[in-house]
């Protein structure tokens, strides 16, 4: 380059024609030319860098291991009619059946190892299916129109996903770490009236499915957390009276508080009343308890139209009194066995009635009696609305068809003597639960298949 050469900047800025300002650019560029290939480099391994970054979060992540498959509309309601004779098995699939009433309008829910999967609950073909290759189903739980899968994690079940259950259109999600809690292993986990209760050692979820009244809302939120310092949770069970818990308490600071106090304890807490810790507001009753029985080793096994406990070692059941806890009526059941350690198992709640059973007799109370109806050596009834309808609201007594499975099929029981109404077969005779549906039934369980 000549002494009187213009030296160029850049294409905005003139060519310096001064020969001394033109040497010292000269000079300027020389040294910055190894910081601008350094600067260069540093881009092109930043570049590279976040390449292989965004890969592995693709490999790794719900990206590549989730894939969700949806429908515009579900399966139209089926009405609920005289059940076929003889009845002839319509489908089967090795797939568990969801917690809680498996099925909603005419979409029934279903679940392996890493699929969840609504099926047309009259043919048993798939409509919708949601996999996780990274993940296993702990359990999946249907509750009026939402479908709850429970992952696993790292051995523990400890993430939720909710989808709409006609459709599969994704609702939410959620983990299970609130307040330092997190889900340990594979705990307790019901469902009952739009709430997903989780029963930990020392805390207790309780979720709302599809929202809980606050603008926005769309559920997976934590109605309450019940987690009362220095306490073992022994046992819950949730109804329409709250929920029922019997927890072991020691070196309690109280200072004031309501229903305090160490031991034992037997307890009845608001069902859907969130924790208060405005000491304005909550009267010195932060966690919503109705009443508190400090010193009852008594054990939930239902919080419904009957609130009712037992001992440890089976034997009675008490009756016990919505409004201060205290014993109504203490009811003898010698072949009860223990208190059942998931007391969801346990019992099922008409409008006007309690179901409980207890080893291997199912008892019938209705509310307010002092004795049971009746009593039968049968599983668990479901109970049904007559018209088939899929609703938050449980039929009475009267009212629902009462179904359980013999050892020849299924049969509908009288409400007032829990005698065989009707009676049919099938074949392969069901192991588990059973709904009527159609002009048949759904049987669940580890398996699921479809009659009619």
């Amino acid at each position: 380059m000549g002494q009187d050469e213009p030296v160029a900047v850049d294409e905005q800025t003139p060519p310096v024609t001064d020969p001394v300002s033109a040497a010292a650019l000269r000079r300027y560029q020389a040294r910055m030319r190894p910081w601008r290939i350094a600067y260069a480099a540093a881009i092109v391994v930043v570049v590279a860098v976040a390449l292989v970054v965004v890969k592995i979060v693709i490999g790794s992540g719900e990206i590549s291991h989730a894939h969700l498959t949806t429908v515009a509309k579900g399966p139209a309601a089926v009405a609920l009619q005289q059940p076929a004779d003889p009845q002839t098995k319509r489908w089967s699939t090795s797939d568990d059946t969801a917690q809680g009433v498996p099925y909603f309008d005419g979409t029934v829910v279903t679940y392996s190892s890493h699929v969840v999967r609504g099926r047309n609950a009259l043919t048993g073909a798939p409509t919708w299916n949601y996999t996780r290759t990274d993940r296993t189903v702990c359990t999946a739980l249907q509750d009026n129109g939402v479908t709850v899968t429970v992952w696993r994690i790292h051995g523990d079940c400890g993430e939720m996903t909710a989808v709409d259950t006609n459709t599969g259109a994704r609702l939410w999600d959620r983990t299970l770490d609130e307040n330092g809690y997190p889900v340990d292993g594979q705990p307790p986990i019901s469902v009952y009236d739009g709430q997903i209760m989780i029963t930990m050692p020392t805390a207790i979820y309780m979720i709302s499915t599809s929202g809980n009244n606050v603008q926005g809302s769309q559920g997976g939120d934590d109605v309450f957390m019940f987690d009362e310092q220095g306490c073992t949770i022994n046992g819950a069970a949730m109804g329409s009276a709250g929920v029922l818990i019997s927890q072991t308490c020691a070196h309690r600071q109280c200072s004031g508080a309501k229903f305090c106090g160490n031991g034992p304890q037997l307890l009845l807490r608001s069902l859907s009343a969130g924790y208060d810790n405005n000491s304005s507001t909550n009267n010195g009753n932060p966690d919503q308890i109705q009443w508190n029985d400090i010193g009852s080793r008594l054990l939930p096994v239902s919080a419904g139209k009957v609130v009712a406990a037992m001992p440890a070692g089976g034997g009675t059941l008490d009756v016990l009194s919505v409004d201060d806890g205290k014993t109504l009526h203490q009811v003898s059941v010698p072949s009860s066995g223990p208190a059942p350690k998931d007391p969801a198992g346990a019992t099922v709640e008409a409008s006007d009635a309690q179901f409980f059973h207890l080893g291997r007799t199912t008892y019938a109370m209705r509310d307010g009696a002092s004795a049971f109806s009746w009593s039968a050596d049968v599983p668990l009834p479901t109970l049904s609305q007559p018209n088939g309808e899929t609703t938050d609201d449980a039929p009475s007594i009267d009212n629902a068809v009462i179904t359980v499975p013999t050892s020849t099929g299924a049969a509908e029981l009288d409400s007032a003597t829990g005698k065989p109404r009707t009676s049919v077969t099938l074949d392969p005779v069901p192991t588990g639960p059973l709904y009527p549906f159609g002009t048949g039934f759904l049987t669940t369980g580890t398996s699921t298949m479809g009659f009619g």
